[in-house]
């Protein structure tokens, strides 16, 4: 949403382009996401199978 707005800037006229930028700021705190939540378990990389014996 925020991408399309600047992308249609340059065809916003001068005297809009104050109030275009308003509304922008005005709905960014709309698209910061939550901070993460921790983890339950720690990751940890699973052992691929190996296809052949290994001596």
């Amino acid at each position: 949403m925020i991408i399309k707005e600047l992308t249609f800037l340059p065809a916003v006229s001068p005297g809009m382009v104050p109030s275009v930028i308003k509304a922008l700021t005005d709905m960014a705190p709309a698209f910061v996401l939550p901070l993460r939540r921790e983890r339950a378990y720690p990751r940890e990389v699973k052992r691929h199978p190996y296809r052949y014996a290994i001596k």
